[in-house]
């Protein structure tokens, strides 16, 4: 699967599926978002996957028809991912499915979320998923907003759910989409 769209910076990007070779790339990308945005599930610096353990990861995923994962490229460089991946693997759970995305901050507010959302939701409605679910945390309102334009609403909230380096906390905001 390849995509390729004008961002509104006048850049092209090419959504694809990632093979074995974006390894270092991808661990490269994970890096460096933990340390341009709190709004992440870990610390600047936790994240500690080596290129084996990676590859590992894009060869498994090869096989997986339940999930799927998105990369988003920019002048050769990846600059984004995004994923849709089961809540759980039981047949009371298969018709959910979580979603996350990550764009590097210098590609923030030109369109690559939004690509990268749709792909995953389109994917999404051709596996035939009733629902996506995410976690934002509160005060990402760039997030925020873009989640509720696609459709997602808010159904409940964890306390204190990420504890920084500071010593503040922020709840997780809890959201749902109806794919039909």
């Amino acid at each position: 699967m390849k995509d390729e769209f004008i961002l509104k910076n006048g850049k092209r990007l090419i959504i694809r599926n990632p093979v074995e070779d974006d390894a270092e790339q991808l661990i490269e990308l994970c890096k460096k978002v933990d340390g341009e945005s709190k709004f992440l599930a870990r610390e600047d610096g936790e994240f500690n996957f080596s290129v084996e353990q990676e590859k590992e990861v894009l060869k498994n995923l090869e096989k997986d028809e339940k999930q799927v994962w998105f990369v988003g490229e920019c002048d050769g460089k990846i600059i984004a991912q995004a994923s849709v991946y089961p809540i759980r693997r039981t047949k009371r759970m298969e018709h959910r499915s979580e979603l996350g995305v990550v764009v590097l901050k210098d590609y923030w507010g030109v369109g690559v979320g939004s690509k990268m959302m749709n792909e995953c939701i389109l994917w999404a409605i051709r596996k035939k998923i009733e629902q996506l679910e995410l976690f934002v945390v509160d005060g990402n309102e760039r997030a925020l907003r873009m989640y509720k334009t696609f459709g997602f609403k808010e159904y409940g909230r964890v306390p204190n759910s990420s504890k920084f380096a500071d010593g503040t906390y922020a709840d997780a905001i809890y959201m749902v989409m109806k794919l039909n």
